[in-house]
């Protein structure tokens, strides 16, 4: 399944959306490279490319996602959290918040119509605290994001 499908930010989340603001997701936008070739995974590589099209995502998305990239699961399951471990080990992406509010004409605030009537308060809020675990790199994790040997 393309990852582009995980992506619904105009549905309600009933963990993000809060009175008029809402919170929506992207993931990291830079590919690693190494001695001139590129070495990110495939999973990252098009997360990438989602978020360079303008790809959101609702925590209930990102979620959905747990059968994806289950070959670095921990030995025995065949869990995985996108949410928490992104890419899987040594993986240097997160995801980024993005904050939506609601936009007002003439004083009163327009209808909830998914994202098409909510504004940008916020984009790249990794400077909020505190970090929850989408903003924190695999690769920054004490076992770099392996969870094969846990």
């Amino acid at each position: 399944m393309s990852l582009r499908s995980y992506a619904k930010p105009n549905e309600r989340s009933d963990e993000t959306d809060k009175g008029l603001y809402k919170i929506r997701y992207y993931y990291s936008k830079n590919l690693t490279w190494r001695d001139g070739e590129m070495v990110t995974r495939e999973f990252c590589r098009e997360m990438v490319a989602l978020s360079k099209a303008g790809a959101v995502y609702r925590y209930e998305d990102i979620i959905a996602m747990e059968g994806e990239n289950e070959k670095f699961a921990p030995a025995g399951s065949n869990g995985y959290s996108v949410w928490h471990w992104k890419g899987g080990c040594y993986c240097h992406h997160k995801f980024f918040r993005k904050i939506y509010f609601r936009k007002r004409k003439g004083g009163q605030f327009l209808p909830n119509k998914g994202l098409a009537n909510d504004s940008v308060v916020k984009d790249n809020v990794d400077s909020l605290k505190p970090k929850g675990v989408e903003a924190i790199r695999p690769i920054d994790t004490p076992s770099r994001g392996s969870l094969k040997y846990k």
